[in-house]
């Protein structure tokens, strides 16, 4: 009985022929490529269907395929030149051989001599953005003599045949630098080609030197899930740390999974320029376009634009050879408001520093939020932070603005209201802060304070903290209490709008007199 994949069956005494032996081979590659096509590059959304439907892929734009590692694009310094490194790829690029698998496997040589893969100098008019890119083809790599048979004759002749067919993606007309337009945008992705690096060419650039590269490969030890194409319906925002407290010095390590892929890393620019092993967000090249602080939340957003992956800026040419390094994702700093997931609620207008594109126009929804602050009334300009796990202080104090609701009251409770994206990011879980009571009782009484939270519309509360129990409160007694809190902010899934308004109340039945109350926020977490 035959295994489970398909076989070849040759009987007793048949006659050979060429196609039958043909066959064997195609028959065992096939079973193999189904086997790591459906591992691989078979996917579906472990979040909504537990990863239990499989969803095949198709011949797309850009070509569906995994990178098991290598054909990593060098620029060669002081060189118009570009080499690609020898590498594995899994593509899906079918074919009319019905014997074989769309999935193929093919280990590539790569590109390793001057004037093979040129890129064109930079030209009058503006920024050009080229990508270079690869499709999956083939190439006979080896001929020898062989005697075949002449029916006109009927006898063996020597002939010069193929032996030996190669799968490959960077041989001649498989590997291209696909040039943009001067001053254009991202000029899009094609069917049946991956791009390997996206290039920014400045009009002044004579050689690789003057350039910005972006490595954009699907490597699978990018991947989320193992060896899996598994999408999550929502980011996973693992835990941090940044040390932003003083704004144009954003140094640190995110780490989140966007889509079925990790990205994130030490925290570096993402445009040209001199690198630095910090993020400075006082930098127009790292603001969306356009930036214009107004009261409220800002947001530090890994970017993947264009459907591709990753977007690892390389290092500049001071550092010698030029290689990818983090973060994965474009850093970019936004007042685009933060879905409950950590995602943008609106598409995020490209830094013009990039090249991506002339206008605002050229703008990116694939985002995740690594990190957020506040825009102050008192300033107007964004307030620093620090990242330490999941929890985000905002460096609040007198001069910038201290986010504090307040009031005096002769009645045992009041409450106070906060807004998703104006007081707290919209992928934030709790809040944290003091609560002061401070006043002059006018007459003898025990209390208890509370603080309850509430989702404004549905105006049930919850107590979230008894913090003083049996406080006594002498008549003609001038008394100042102070407590720090978290209060849970309702979590929103799957909808992606955040809850609007978080009402909380203080109340401190038994007292009597001029209460003032006070809650002065001090910082947040988010998940």
């Amino acid at each position: 009985m035959p295994s489970g994949l398909k076989t070849s069956i040759i009987n007793t005494q048949e006659r050979a022929i060429s196609t039958d032996i043909n066959r064997l081979q195609a028959f065992a590659g096939a079973g193999l490529g189904e086997l790591l096509r459906y591992l691989i590059n078979v996917g579906g959304n472990d979040d909504k269907d537990a990863g239990r439907t499989a969803i095949e892929q198709s011949l797309s734009a850009p070509l569906s395929a995994q990178i098991a590692n290598g054909l990593l694009v060098r620029p060669q310094n002081g060189n118009l030149s570009l080499f690609v490194d020898p590498g594995v790829i899994l593509a899906y690029a079918p074919d009319s051989d019905p014997d074989s698998s769309a999935y193929k496997i093919i280990k590539d040589a790569g590109v390793q001599a001057f004037g093979v893969l040129p890129i064109t100098p930079g030209q009058v008019g503006g920024t050009r953005i080229d990508i270079v890119e690869i499709q999956v083809g083939s190439t006979v790599t080896e001929f020898d003599s062989r005697d075949e048979f002449n029916p006109t004759t009927g006898l063996f002749s020597p002939t010069n045949v193929p032996k030996a067919r190669q799968g490959n993606v960077t041989g001649t007309g498989n590997i291209r630098v696909r040039a943009g337009s001067a001053g254009g945008a991202f000029p899009g992705v094609v069917t049946g080609w991956l791009p390997l690096a996206v290039v920014s060419v400045p009009a002044i650039a004579t050689s690789c030197d003057g350039m910005t590269f972006w490595d954009v490969r699907p490597l699978m030890n990018d991947l989320a899930f193992g060896l899996s194409a598994l999408t999550t319906d929502r980011p996973i925002l693992n835990p941090g740390v940044i040390d932003a407290i003083t704004l144009n010095h954003a140094e640190g390590w995110v780490s989140a999974i966007l889509n079925s892929r990790r990205i994130g890393g030490r925290l570096r620019r993402g445009s040209a320029g001199t690198d630095a092993d910090f993020l400075d967000l006082t930098a127009a090249e790292n603001r969306e376009n356009g930036f214009t602080p107004t009261v409220g939340i800002w947001s530090l957003y890994l970017c993947t634009p264009f459907g591709l992956p990753c977007w690892a800026r390389y290092t500049d040419v001071a550092a010698g050879l030029r290689v990818p390094r983090s973060p994965r994702g474009i850093p970019v700093m936004s007042m685009v408001p933060i879905d409950p997931d950590g995602r943008p609620t609106s598409a995020i207008a490209l830094p013009a520093a990039l090249g991506l594109g002339a206008t605002a126009a050229v703008q990116t929804t694939e985002a995740v939020s690594v990190g957020s602050s506040w825009v102050s009334s008192l300033i107007s300009t964004p307030i620093g932070f620090t990242l330490d796990g999941k929890f985000i202080q905002p460096a609040f104090n007198a001069s910038n603005g201290i986010l504090q609701k307040s009031f005096t009251t002769l009645a045992n409770a009041q409450s106070f209201d906060w807004q998703a994206n104006i007081h707290y990011p919209g992928n934030a879980r709790r809040m944290s802060g003091a609560i002061s009571l401070a006043g002059t009782s006018s007459g003898a009484g025990t209390g208890v304070a509370t603080v309850a939270g509430y989702d404004a519309g549905a105006g049930v509360g919850q107590t979230f903290l008894n913090y003083v129990t049996g406080y006594t409160v002498p008549a003609s007694t001038v008394y100042n209490v102070l407590g720090n809190v978290q209060l849970s902010i309702p979590s929103v899934y799957p909808s992606r709008v955040p809850a609007t308004i978080q009402r909380y109340d203080v109340s401190f039945p038994g007292l009597t007199g001029s209460v003032g109350v006070a809650f002065t926020l001090t910082g947040w977490e988010v998940g």
